[in-house]
């Protein structure tokens, strides 16, 4: 079984924070972690097959190993394979790769990707099963369940099947392995399909699916996914913490800076009880400190401070101190960057939008 990454930080509210070095590559790490707590792994496939998912016992899947070592010391690293044993058989297991994609550019090769990936599965099975001895049976490979989760907010317009890469004529294509893969594209769904489902990993999901939305809109899809979220507070409290930080960590981390404070008091509003409340405050305070933590410690913020400065001063001559105050404190890189890319179009240090 494959436990939740944050189970065993339970009581201490500082395991929300986020690690500096993580923050490059923030949406593959979130859903990883996400994805590996088996309500969500068995929500996301029972949207895609929900009587393959009857099939399989989610509560006691174990994740494969990630990392592959060919036989030239060069190494390969899967994102999530799991072994899930069947329901109705406990002794059989299906092995289940999921790939996340998240870049706005499509992988055209993923398809390929998929079937090297798979094939080295059943490759250690054989080697496995030619140094046993005795062989007390013949050689029978684990099913196998491919399963691409595309969280881009454009759709996925490449390569779907192996036979698109294949060149020459449709008759050569066609010559190509049939490889199924299942396809979850958060662009296919809108924020509305997502919170309209009974499953609240995909009411989470709907704050992915509304990140470029204007922000009275994108206000509007979280709270209803909080609220969403909220009944599963006396239920299962784990899960609640864990998809609750995944909405705040989300917002934090893809809204803008001014955008924040309102978004955690919406986020207050919807919780059960007192200590709910308190716990969401504490992830999102601790969420906020380490991302500007982290902006100054790359020296960002200070470096698109002394450029608005400069390009003012160019522009109007020394500026007045309680001016230079505000933008030494201000604490948002995408919003100095608006900033910045205003001072050409400025008559007077008074028409800046600070």
């Amino acid at each position: 079984m494959v436990a939740s990454p944050f189970g065993k930080r339970s009581r201490d509210l500082t395991a929300f924070r986020i690690d500096p070095a993580e923050l490059h590559q923030f949406p593959d790490r979130l859903f990883r972690r996400e994805l590996q707590h088996p309500a969500n792994l068995r929500e996301l496939i029972e949207d895609l097959d929900s009587e393959q998912a009857a099939r399989l016992d989610f509560e006691r899947m174990r994740l494969w190993q990630r990392e592959h070592t060919f036989d030239d010391w060069r190494k390969f690293e899967r994102d999530l394979p799991f072994l899930i044993p069947c329901r109705d058989e406990p002794d059989e297991h299906l092995l289940l790769c999921l790939l996340l994609e998240h870049q706005s550019q499509a992988d055209r090769l993923m398809p390929l990707r998929m079937l090297v990936n798979e094939s080295m599965f059943w490759e250690n099975e054989w080697r496995q099963w030619e140094s046993s001895s005795p062989k007390s049976a013949p050689l029978e490979l684990t099913p196998v369940l491919s399963v691409v989760f595309h969280t881009g907010l454009t759709r996925w317009i490449s390569n779907r099947t192996l036979a698109e890469l294949i060149r020459g004529p449709e008759e050569l294509r066609r010559l190509a392995p049939q490889w199924p893969i299942l396809f979850w594209d958060l662009a296919e769904r809108t924020s509305e399909e997502l919170l309209a489902s009974s499953s609240p990993w995909l009411n989470a999901l709907a704050v992915v699916r509304a990140t470029r939305e204007e922000p009275d809109r994108f206000r509007s899809v979280f709270a209803a996914a909080v609220q969403r979220l909220a009944g599963l507070a006396t239920r299962q409290r784990m899960r609640w913490r864990d998809l609750m930080w995944m909405l705040i960590s989300w917002a934090v981390r893809r809204r803008p800076y001014d955008e924040r404070p309102r978004l955690v008091q919406v986020a207050m509003e919807y919780q059960p009880d007192p200590n709910c409340q308190e716990e969401v405050q504490t992830m999102s305070t601790t969420l906020g400190q380490t991302l500007e933590e982290l902006a100054e410690q790359r020296g960002e913020l200070a470096a698109s401070r002394r450029l608005l400065c400069r390009l003012l001063e160019d522009r109007f001559g020394p500026l007045p101190v309680d001016l230079r105050q505000q933008i030494e404190q201000i604490k948002d890189l995408a919003r100095l960057e608006r900033l910045i890319r205003q001072c050409p179009r400025l008559d007077s240090l008074d028409e800046l939008a600070l």
